[in-house]
């Protein structure tokens, strides 16, 4: 049941990320959606009237841990709570394996892997007591690889690694940690 559910989507500016803030808010959720582009105020205020549920949109840079902190709590505060993340922001540039730079990298590292360790561990504390769920974004190419993606393969890779841990962890505290592929 979603219906009143209080959920938090990241990378609600595009893609699956904006799908998902649009169709929870139409189920009845509460939706947060943060994402660094601010085309998600305008999608935030769309899903608002679209179903019978209400989103609003917070600009965050996943990958900067003090705007990761201070953009959780300002959900929290807003939403009553937290029952969902649902960690969908990702970049994922096409770069032979062979052309990668370390910048490019890092980025990628920073906003898809960094990322996912930052929002799971700032929303942690908000759960702990009384359970959620996770769901962090990984891919197919985080397993089988990927040529022309080596850098988001490996950092997919990474986000399922991470979840598979947190969610061994987790669990006793009634958090259940998935990631999608």
């Amino acid at each position: 049941m979603i219906a009143d559910k209080k959920i938090l989507v990241t990378g609600g500016a595009s893609g699956m990320g904006m799908t998902l803030v649009r169709g929870y808010a139409r189920s009845g959720a509460r939706v947060a959606s943060l994402d660094i582009d601010p085309a998600g105020e305008a999608i935030a205020t769309a899903a608002q009237g679209e179903g019978l549920g209400s989103a609003f949109f917070i600009a965050c840079d996943v990958s900067d841990e003090a705007a990761v902190q201070a953009a959780v709590a300002q959900v929290v505060e807003r939403l009553g709570g937290l029952d969902v993340l649902v960690h969908a922001a990702a970049v994922a540039p096409v770069t032979a394996a062979e052309s990668i730079d370390l910048a490019l990298v890092e980025r990628v590292m920073a906003v898809n892997m960094t990322s996912t360790f930052l929002r799971n561990r700032a929303v942690f504390p908000y759960l702990k007591d009384r359970g959620g769920k996770i769901i962090n974004f990984a891919s197919s190419m985080g397993v089988v690889g990927a040529p022309n993606k080596a850098h988001y393969a490996a950092s997919k890779g990474a986000v399922i690694a991470r979840t598979r841990s947190i969610a061994a962890a987790w669990g006793r505290y009634g958090i259940t940690c998935n990631s999608i592929a």
